[in-house]
């Protein structure tokens, strides 16, 4: 299993990928917000797939686990 399928999640009969989970420390983890965004092809102007959005604490966390490395 590729590093990026352990956060995607393909939608049945469709083809929009959903990312839940953001990269922060070496793991995969839940946004503390929870909020999610879409995500948009520029080359046809259509969304492709939903990615997790990071707020406020999340990046305090990121900031924190690069500071630690």
């Amino acid at each position: 299993m590729s590093v990026m399928t352990e956060c995607a999640n393909v939608e049945a009969n469709d083809t929009l990928i959903t990312y839940d989970k953001l990269f922060i420390g070496g793991n995969w983890v839940t946004p503390q917000d929870g909020g999610m965004m879409d995500s948009v092809d520029p080359s046809i102007g259509k969304v492709w797939a939903r990615v997790a959005y990071g707020g406020a604490a999340d990046v305090d966390r990121a900031v924190a686990a690069a500071r630690e490395a």
